[in-house]
């Protein structure tokens, strides 16, 4: 919330791998559309799972929320929909 206020209305992007529900109430204090978040799921977890709803409660302040799924580090790029990410 500092930051977002420091940033004199700006915008925010925040990346996480956890599903944090203390996040969605620490955006609650913010504008809509005032931050984004890049969520980067466990690798090999199955979507959507227990982190959808905390998407959900994130998507309903207005906060757009895209879904990344990682690669193993020695994998390259397959391209298509193995490499899509969800969301806006």
């Amino acid at each position: 919330l500092r930051e977002a206020r420091l940033a004199g209305g700006g915008a925010l992007t925040l990346v996480t791998a956890r599903a944090d529900a203390q996040l969605a109430a620490a955006l609650r204090g913010l504008p809509r559309g005032a931050a984004r978040v890049v969520y980067v799921h466990e690798p090999g977890a199955v979507w959507p799972g227990p982190a959808h709803a905390w998407v959900r409660q994130l998507e309903a302040l207005g906060c757009p929320v895209t879904i990344l799924a990682p690669h193993a580090p020695a994998a390259a790029p397959k391209g298509g929909a193995a490499d899509a990410a969800i969301g806006t």
